[in-house]
């Protein structure tokens, strides 16, 4: 199944801050025929078998300003004794994810859905320039 009508370029970007955590964020771009199946396919590829999911990914409100059939999810995962919490957004433009590693108090600790999802759309938004 040709889920992609254009493969136009991808990133990944990694941002550290000692006291807050780190920001890990990657993406394609191009013209997406089919946001479901990438979605799909993204989420089996994210269901590695070094990570356990504490909270499994789950929709989250896309609130997507340029494409109202996009799609968003995000959960809590442990690997290597990390805590991040991900988000997962598809729309017929891009495809991304971004990870959340944050400290708490010195303490290693998830995001809560919400906060990561706003977080996520905030990125989604500044980097995503329909066509």
């Amino acid at each position: 199944m040709l889920c992609y009508k254009s493969f136009d370029g991808s990133l990944v970007a990694k941002y550290t801050d000692d006291s807050a955590g780190t920001l890990t964020i990657g993406g394609a771009w191009g013209t997406i025929t089919d946001p479901d199946a990438v979605a799909a396919s993204a989420t089996a590829a994210m269901q590695s078998p070094r990570s356990t999911w504490t909270r499994p990914l789950t929709d989250a409100d896309a609130q997507d300003p340029h494409d109202p059939h996009s799609s968003l999810k995000c959960g809590a995962s442990t690997e290597a004794m990390i805590v991040m919490t991900t988000c997962l957004w598809v729309n017929h433009y891009t495809a991304g994810s971004v990870t959340f590693t944050t400290w708490i108090d010195g303490q290693l600790a998830p995001l809560d859905q919400a906060d990561a999802a706003e977080r996520t759309r905030r990125i989604r938004d500044t980097m995503t320039i329909p066509e």
